[in-house]
C-alpha cells in the first residue's frame, strides 16, 4: 500500500465521517490485512468524532450505526468484520482513557459501549462477536467511580486504560445494553443472538471478575437481583450446562449479600448444596463457594450446618474431593460462631467419620499396593500422587485434632473413645497398627484433658507451647524462694512422658514438668497454710472429669518423691497406666549427666506447637520491582489494619516462641512481630514493613535483610496496591512456592485508600484474594481461582489459606518421606530414642509404650530411628 494511496483513503474518510457517514472506500480498507492502514483509519475517526473538538455525540452515534450495520451483514467478509470491531474497540479504549477531556464524554462512551453490545448481539461472524464481548468484559470502575478498562492479554493489550479522577464516572453511563446481553446468556434465552458456544463460555467465565468490581455496579441492584435469580434457577435445573460457571457467578454474588434478602441468602446456599455432589469439578467449586459463605454469611450458613455436614459425608465416595472437603472442615473448626450453639454429638462424630473415611481409604490402598489417592489438580506422576496422599493424611489428622479441641467437654469421653478406636487399624497380616501420628493424637487428647483437670484443681502455674493464654516458659527455679532451699531435681520417663520434678525438702514445695509429644506443662504443688496439700484432688471433681474426658484405663498416681507413699508430703502426679498407648510398666530414671541435659534442651527447642512461617509483603502504588517494594516501611491504612488483625503483637527480645528466624537479641529484624497461635498451631509472620532500615545500612543491605526471610518462606502473603497484576516471579527465589495475593476489588490509589477506603465500613470493602503457585506446584486452594472477600473476613480467610499452604509446602518439600512429620512426631521420636537408650523394655509383654508404636504402615514393630541425634549429644 503506497503512501499516496493511504493519503487518498484518508481524504475519503475526512470527507465522509464528518456527517457520520462512512464512504465505501473505508469498508474496503478493512479487507486489507494492513495494521498500518487500520491504525491510520482509527486515528482519523478518533480525531473527527471522539476527541475534544469533534462534533456532538449524535454524529458519533450515526457513524457507529453505519459500522455495526455493515458488521452485522453476512456480506461483509469475516476478516473485515473483525477488523472493524477491533477499530471500535480501540476507539472505546482511547475514549475511556481520556474521557475527562472528551467533549460530551459520557454520551460518546455510552454510544461506543452500546455499539459494541450491538455487535456482540448481531455480528454475522462469531469471531467479531467474541471480540466485542472481550472489549465489554474489560470495563471497570475505580474506587471513586472513574471508568477504565483492564488489560486484555488475549488481544495483545497488556496495559490498562488509566483510571483518572476526572474520568467519566460509571454512574453516569448506561450499561443496560451490555448487561442485558450478559443476563440473556446466563438465562440461555434461545432468542439471544450471542448464543455461540465460544461466546457463551467467554461471557460466563469472564463475568464473575467484572461482577466483583462493585463500583461498576453501583445503582445496579436490579441487575444483581436478576442475575441471582437466573443463576439460582439454572443451578436448580438438573440438566444445566456450564454448572461450574454458574457456581462461580453465585460465589461472587455472595459479596452482594447487602443487596440480597435473607431469603435469598438461604436460596443461594440451597442451590450450592443441591449442586454439590455431581461431578468432581462442580463439587469442588461448590465446596469453595460454601467456604466463602462461612466467612461472609455465618448466621445464615450456621442454619444449614446439618445439611452441609451430611453433604460432605456423602461426598466421601468422590475421592478426588478429599483435599477440598478436609480443608473445608479444618477451616470450619476455627469459625466457632458457626457451630458453638448448634452442634450436637452426632455432628461432631460425623466430622470425625469423614476424616477417618479418608484415612481408611489411604490405608487400604497402601495395603493393596495400589496407586494412592490423588487430586485432579495434581499431575499423573506417581510422585505427585504420593505427595497428595501425604497431604490428605496430614489434613485428616489435623481435622481430627482441631475438632477434638472444638468438642464440648460433655462430649469428650464418647468422642475420645470413638477416635481412639478408629486410630488403630489392622494391616494385611491382621496385626494392629497405631501410626506415630495416631499416637501423638492420643497424646494431644490426653494432654488437653489433663490441662482441664489441672485448671479445675487450680494447680497449673504455666503451660509451655500450648494454650492461647499460657505461652511463656516459666523456669521452675523461679518458683522457689530462699526459704525453700536448693530443690532436688529428678527426671524420669513414664511411657511416652518425660517428667522432671523440682522438690524442696524443707517446705514440701514441688514443681512438676511434664514433657510429652504434644507439649510441655508445669504444675505447682505445695502445702496450704492449714497444712493440707494444694495439689490434692477433690474426689468428686476427679470422678466427674474422668467421666467427661474419657481417660484410658485408670491413670496411675505417682508420688513426686519416690518413697513418699500417696504423695502425702511432697505431692503426686498422674501418668497413663500400661494399658494406654502412652503408658508403660517400666519407669526409667535418667542419670544426672551433661548428655541428658543437652538432650532435654534439644527437646525443649522442638516446639510443642506445629509452628509455621509466612512472609507478608506490601506493594505500593505503581511499584513493579522488588527493590522498591522491600524499601517500603509502611503501607496503606487498610493494609496496616489487615496486618494488625493477622495475629497478636509479640516482643522479639528473648522471645520464648519459635521466631522462625527473626532475630531475638539485637533488633535486626525489628522489636516486635505479629504471631498467631491456637492450642496446637502457630504462625509467625515475616512482615517486611515491620523490619527496620538501620542507620548504617544502604538500600541493598536493607533489601537483603528482608529478603533473607521472605525469600526462604515457602508461603508469602502479598498485599498488592500497585494497580498492576502481580507477577509470580517478581521476587525471584527457589523456595517461594505459594503467594496469597490480596488486591482491592476496585482500583485504589494510595491517597484514595486514606479517603474513600477508610471511610467505607470494613465489612463493605472487598478484596480479591487469589493463590498463585510456582510451576509444577499443585494449586489446591479454595482461592486457586480468585475469590471476593470482605475486609472484615480477610485476615481470617487469608490466614487459613496460608496455614494450609504451609502444611502442603512442608509435605511437598519432604515428599521423599513416608508421611508428614509434624513437630509432635519429632518430639515423640526423641522420647522414643531416650527410651531405647536407657530402658530395658523388649516388647508388648511388659506393657512397654514403645511397642505400641509402628512408624510405617503394616511394617511391624521397629526400634526407634535417628540414633544420630543421641550420638551428637554424647549418647551412644
Amino acid at each position: 500500500m503506497t503512501a499516496a494511496l493511504i493519503k487518498q483513503f484518508r481524504l475519503a474518510i475526512d470527507e465522509g465521517i464528518g456527517e457520520g457517514e462512512m464512504p465505501e472506500e473505508v469498508y474496503t480498507l478493512f479487507q486489507y490485512q494492513s495494521n498500518e492502514l487500520q491504525e491510520q483509519l482509527v486515528e482519523a475517526i478518533d480525531n473527527k468524532l471522539v476527541y475534544p473538538y469533534s462534533p456532538d455525540s449524535a454524529t458519533l452515534r450515526r457513524f457507529i450505526r453505519c459500522f455495526t450495520d455493515r458488521i452485522s451483514t453476512e456480506e461483509t467478509i469475516v476478516e473485515a468484520a473483525v477488523a472493524m470491531t477491533t477499530a471500535l474497540s480501540t476507539l472505546t479504549y482511547a475514549a475511556i482513557a481520556r474521557s475527562g477531556h472528551v467533549l460530551d464524554g459520557p454520551r460518546k462512551i455510552d454510544n461506543l459501549i452500546d455499539g459494541m453490545a450491538r455487535i456482540a448481539n448481531t455480528a454475522a461472524a462469531p469471531s467479531a462477536k467474541l471480540r466485542a464481548l472481550r472489549t465489554l468484559a474489560r470495563l471497570r470502575a475505580a474506587v471513586d467511580g472513574a471508568i477504565y478498562m483492564v488489560a486484555d492479554e488475549a488481544a495483545g493489550k497488556l496495559e490498562s486504560a488509566a483510571s483518572k479522577p476526572d474520568n467519566v464516572k460509571a454512574a453516569d453511563l448506561s450499561l443496560h445494553a451490555w448487561l442485558s446481553n450478559v443476563l440473556a446468556v446466563i438465562e440461555m434465552n434461545p432468542e439471544c443472538p450471542a448464543r455461540d458456544d465460544h461466546c457463551v463460555r467467554f461471557v460466563l467465565s469472564s463475568f464473575p471478575e467484572q461482577l466483583g468490581n462493585h463500583t461498576l455496579f453501583y445503582r445496579q441492584e436490579h441487575t444483581v437481583k436478576r442475575c441471582f435469580k437466573l443463576v439460582s434457577a439454572r443451578l436448580n435445573d438438573d440438566k444445566a450446562e456450564h454448572a461450574v460457571a454458574y457456581v462461580k457467578i453465585l460465589t461472587t454474588l455472595i459479596s452482594y449479600r447487602a443487596e440480597l434478602e435473607t431469603s435469598e441468602h438461604k436460596e443461594l446456599i440451597r442451590a450450592l448444596l443441591k449442586t454439590a455432589g455431581s461431578s468432581d469439578t462442580v463439587s469442588i467449586a461448590c465446596i469453595h463457594a460454601l467456604t466463602i459463605c462461612c466467612y461472609e454469611m455465618p448466621q445464615t450458613t450456621s442454619i444449614f450446618m446439618d445439611e452441609i455436614l451430611q453433604k460432605m459425608h456423602r461426598m466421601v465416595t468422590q475421592r478426588h474431593l478429599a483435599i477440598h472437603v478436609l480443608e473445608f472442615l479444618s477451616g470450619l473448626s476455627r469459625l466457632e460462631a458457626l457451630y458453638k450453639h448448634s452442634f450436637r454429638f452426632e455432628d461432631f462424630k460425623r466430622i470425625f467419620g469423614v476424616a477417618f473415611s479418608y484415612l481408611d481409604s489411604l490405608r487400604n490402598k497402601a495395603s493393596d499396593g495400589r496407586t494412592q489417592l490423588s487430586d485432579q489438580a495434581s499431575s499423573s506422576d506417581s510422585e505427585s500422587q504420593q505427595t497428595m496422599s501425604q497431604y490428605v493424611h496430614a489434613l485428616a489428622y489435623h481435622t481430627i485434632v482441631f475438632w477434638y479441641l472444638a468438642t464440648r467437654v460433655e462430649h469428650r469421653a464418647a468422642i475420645k473413645e470413638y477416635v481412639t478406636s478408629r486410630l488403630a487399624y489392622k494391616d494385611v497380616d491382621g496385626a494392629e497398627v497405631l501410626e506415630d501420628q495416631g499416637l501423638v493424637t492420643i497424646d494431644l487428647m490426653d494432654s488437653v484433658d489433663a490441662e482441664v483437670a489441672q485448671d479445675a484443681n487450680d494447680a497449673t502455674i504455666a503451660t509451655v507451647q500450648y494454650g492461647k493464654s499460657k505461652q511463656h516458659l516459666t523456669k521452675p527455679l523461679l518458683c522457689f524462694d530462699p526459704e525453700d532451699g536448693v530443690p532436688h531435681v529428678q527426671t524420669r520417663i513414664f511411657g511416652l512422658l518425660i517428667i522432671t520434678t523440682h522438690t524442696s525438702f524443707r517446705t514440701g514445695k514441688s514443681v512438676v514438668t511434664t514433657r510429652r509429644p504434644s507439649g510441655t506443662f508445669r504444675s505447682l504443688h505445695q502445702r496450704t497454710t492449714g497444712g493440707d496439700r494444694k495439689d490434692q484432688h477433690d474426689s468428686k471433681i476427679e470422678t466427674t472429669l474422668h467421666s467427661q474426658l474419657g481417660h484410658h484405663g485408670v491413670d496411675l498416681l505417682v508420688p513426686i518423691y519416690p518413697g513418699d507413699e500417696g504423695g502425702r508430703i511432697y505431692g503426686s502426679f498422674t501418668v497413663p497406666d500400661f494399658t494406654s498407648p502412652l503408658g508403660s510398666g517400666e519407669v526409667i530414671d535418667l542419670p544426672e549427666e551433661q548428655a541428658i541435659t543437652r538432650a532435654i534442651d534439644v527437646f525443649d527447642r522442638t516446639p510443642g506447637l506445629d509452628s509455621h512461617k509466612a512472609g507478608v509483603i506490601y506493594i505500593g502504588e505503581g511499584q513493579t520491582t522488588e527493590e522498591k517494594v522491600f524499601l517500603n516501611s509502611s503501607g496503606s491504612p487498610d493494609y496496616r489494619e489487615f496486618v494488625k488483625s493477622l495475629g497478636r503483637l509479640q516482643e522479639l527480645k528473648d522471645a520464648a516462641f519459635n521466631s522462625q528466624g527473626l532475630d531475638t537479641q539485637t533488633g535486626t529484624d525489628g522489636l516486635t512481630a505479629i504471631v498467631w497461635n491456637s492450642e496446637v498451631t502457630e504462625l509467625v509472620y515475616h512482615i517486611t514493613t515491620m523490619m527496620p532500615t538501620h542507620e548504617n545500612d544502604d538500600d541493598a543491605t536493607t533489601i537483603a535483610k528482608k529478603k533473607r526471610h521472605t525469600g526462604n518462606d515457602h508461603v508469602n502473603i502479598v498485599f498488592n496496591n500497585s494497580g498492576i497484576p502481580f507477577v509470580f516471579d517478581m521476587f525471584p527465589s527457589a523456595f517461594n512456592y505459594v503467594y496469597v495475593v490480596i488486591t482491592p476489588s476496585v482500583r485504589t490509589t494510595f491517597l484514595q485508600s486514606r479517603t474513600h477506603t477508610m471511610k467505607t465500613p470494613v465489612g463493605e470493602r472487598y478484596y480479591r484474594v487469589e493463590v498463585l503457585t510456582a510451576p509444577g506446584f499443585p494449586s489446591l486452594s479454595s482461592a486457586a481461582e480468585a475469590k471476593l472477600v470482605s475486609g472484615s473476613s480477610l485476615p481470617d480467610y487469608v490466614r487459613n489459606l496460608a496455614l494450609n499452604a504451609c502444611i502442603f509446602s512442608e509435605v511437598w518439600m519432604n515428599r521423599d518421606d513416608e508421611s508428614y512429620r509434624s513437630s509432635w512426631r519429632l518430639r515423640l521420636n526423641q522420647i522414643k530414642q531416650l527410651r531405647a537408650r536407657y530402658g530395658n523394655e523388649v516388647g508388648k509383654g511388659d506393657g512397654a509404650a514403645v511397642s505400641h508404636v509402628e512408624e510405617g504402615k503394616g511394617k511391624g514393630k521397629e526400634k526407634a530411628k535417628g540414633t544420630g541425634w543421641l550420638a551428637s549429644l554424647g549418647l551412644k
